[in-house]
Order: C-alpha cells, then structure tokens, then sequence
C-alpha cells in the first residue's frame, strides 16, 4: 500500500467516522426529548463518550518510531484526532498494546511526543486505526 492509498483509506474512513457520530449525536438528542419509557430504555442503551478530554478531528501526516529487538524502527502514518490527553492515528503496522512510541508531526508540535499504544483495530487488510496516550 503506498502513501497515497494511506491517504484515501484514511480520508474514506474519517469521514464514515465523523458522520457515524453525528448521526449519534442527533439521535441522542432526539431522544432525549421523548418521554416514553420505551425511549428513555434506548436512551440508557446508547454509547456513552469514554474520554474525559475533548477530541479534535484533525486529518496531518505523522511519524512515530518504537523499539524493537534493541532497534529503532521508524513509520508513518496520519492522525484521525488528538487531544491533550492522547490521540488517534492511521498506519499499516499493527502495533501493540503497551507498546512505546515517539510520535512527531510538525503540523501539531515543535518536537515528538512520548505515547503508549492502549489499542490498534484492524479497518482493512493492511490498514490499521490506533489509539495512544501520551505520558
């Protein structure tokens, strides 16, 4: 898979993500007018938000780096979105959890930043969607 294909997928998947979670956002809304006991069953039934941060969506190119075998081994990737607390990106190397990384993108920071790999889902073949935290 070359970069532009990473770019594509990415791109395709962020905006079925933004649009899942709209859709969420008014279907809650909606709901939460209703005063049907039926609904407000639903209502509890609902994904609720999990982060204690804010998101932002934002859509830049990132490196990031992890050892492995006592060498370092770089890649490249795109994020989805990133908060003070962490963020989430898109690469073709399944990682693991646990695993450290140095994450660089000169459109968000002046240096890297120290992160832990919390979890990495397959979206396709060789595509994966993974979510860090920094220390």
């Amino acid at each position: 898979m070359h970069d532009a294909d990473i770019i594509y997928l990415s791109n395709r998947i962020d905006s079925l993500e933004k649009n899942q979670m709209e859709i969420l956002e008014i279907i809650k809304h909606t709901l939460s007018q209703a005063t049907h006991p039926e609904i407000q069953m639903v209502i509890r039934k609902l994904p609720n938000e999990r982060r204690s941060q804010y998101r932002k969506q934002i859509s830049v190119p990132i490196s990031y780096e992890f050892s492995s075998d006592q060498r370092t081994i770089s890649r490249y990737g795109k994020s989805f979105n990133i908060s003070e607390s962490g963020m989430c990106f898109y690469t073709q190397t399944p990682l693991e959890d646990g695993l450290n990384l140095r994450i660089q993108s000169e459109h968000i920071w002046d240096s890297p930043r120290s992160g832990i790999v919390r979890w990495c889902n397959r979206k396709y073949l060789n595509f994966y969607q993974v979510g860090v935290s920094f220390q």
